[in-house]
């Protein structure tokens, strides 16, 4: 059964994962039992536990430990607002548009690992849905408009549009302003907590009232004011709905299309060979267990005289060598890299990860080796966090190394 189907706006939804896509709705839809659980509980504990000088002191008004507690109870419940509007909207699309569209599979994460990713998942909505984000995404994903604009200045590909892949696509944001833009888009992402959450994005009309997120709520390390644990912020930065629905209209025909399969089990199929003519890549080639796959997959599906756009840094490995593999900071992002990467090495069938870690510079001779040119390098295009505080004290910041390949004849 070919599992695709159609979604409001002309967008096409394929190969998603009934097992998965409902325990990403479980796992949203208990965010506030599960945090109140893991984060509330345990603190109440062990101040109950404390000597009872020592609890005095916490209760002093300059400090008021207690009240934080509560304040951390409170910024859930209203997180909990916009996790479970997102599970109520995947439950929608389960029951109806995807009732028929899903192939059913077992081999999704627990409900413990679920809830990491909903968790890592609902802060990076901040990045990519909120206006004071954009100070993290705006830079990567300008550079990459700039280099397509550049690349077909305005023109068709053969009578049409042209065809932009977009592995790791995340949340949805480039292939969003790229589909706006007039690109016909592909995006891939294995990950369907990203998917529930990113289409409840693209699903908020002009009239939907925003909803507060809370990112740095269950953050309890490196605030300089404890009130900057609590920053507020508004999600989406922008109501896609209505333009979707005018992009699509103008083009009569499906211009976003969403893959959920593995990247190099789907792209390196017959199919695909040839079939894109830009593919852009944005903090994605270092999630690979094998740089080479990725690149050789890029070369089959691109079309000759195609080019490759890639932002990013090298963290190879980041469940090891990122903040949680020194365990530094707060691990909730790498937790989930590390549980997305697993099942990807699952879907390929791999039995355990691979150490291949490049730089910069052998990165670029490798594309040399699989028949690209590049056009164009830039060491570091400027510096970027990824979900980060912007107030906090540890600040890891990314230098982006920017490329464009051409594929050779």
């Amino acid at each position: 059964m070919e599992n695709t189907v159609m979604l409001c706006g002309g967008i096409s939804l394929q190969h998603v994962d009934r097992n998965e896509l409902q325990g990403a709705i479980h796992a949203f839809r208990q965010y506030r039992i599960s945090n109140q659980k893991e984060f509330v509980a345990p603190r109440l504990s062990h101040f109950l536990s404390l000597p009872r000088h020592q609890q005095e002191v916490l209760c002093h008004p300059s400090i008021s430990h207690v009240e934080n507690i509560k304040r951390v109870a409170s910024a859930i419940a209203e997180n909990s607002r916009l996790s479970s509007a997102i599970a109520e909207h995947g439950t929608t699309l389960l029951s109806t548009v995807l009732a028929d569209h899903c192939r059913d599979d077992s081999r999704g994460p627990g409900n413990g690992e679920g809830d990491v990713i909903a968790r890592s998942t609902l802060r990076q909505l901040y990045r990519d849905f909120s206006e004071e984000g954009s100070r993290e995404r705006e830079l990567c994903q300008n550079t990459i408009m700039q280099d397509l604009a550049q690349a077909f200045d305005g023109t068709t590909v053969e009578n049409r549009r042209p065809r932009i892949l977009v592995p790791g696509a995340g949340l949805l944001r480039l292939p969003l302003n790229l589909y706006l833009a007039g690109y016909e888009v592909e995006a891939n992402e294995v990950s369907h907590h990203q998917l529930l959450a990113s289409l409840f994005m693209l699903n908020q009309a002009e009239t939907d009232p925003p909803y507060a997120l809370y990112p740095w709520v269950l953050s309890f390390s490196n605030h300089v004011f404890r009130d900057d644990q609590f920053a507020k912020y508004s999600v989406p930065d922008l109501r896609p709905r209505g333009l979707i629905d005018e992009t699509a209209a103008r083009a009569g025909r499906p211009l976003l299309k969403i893959n959920m399969n593995d990247f190099v089990i789907e792209y390196s199929k017959p199919c695909y060979e040839n079939c894109f003519d830009a593919v852009t890549t944005l903090f994605f080639i270092d999630t690979a267990p094998n740089l080479l796959d990725y690149i050789a997959t890029v070369s089959h599906c691109l079309d000759v005289g195609g080019v490759w756009i890639n932002v990013g840094p090298l963290l190879w490995n980041c469940y090891e060598n990122g903040p949680a593999g020194r365990q530094e900071g707060d691990l909730d992002d790498d937790i989930s890299c590390k549980m997305r990467h697993r099942l990807a090495l699952r879907e390929s069938g791999e039995l355990g990860p691979r150490k291949l870690e490049f730089s910069n510079d052998e990165v670029l001779k490798l594309l040399e080796h699989y028949g690209f040119v590049v056009e164009k390098q830039d060491r570091c295009i400027g510096e970027a966090g990824f979900v980060a505080n912007p107030r906090g004290m540890l600040q890891n910041m990314y230098q982006m190394s920017h490329w464009v390949a051409k594929k050779r004849q």
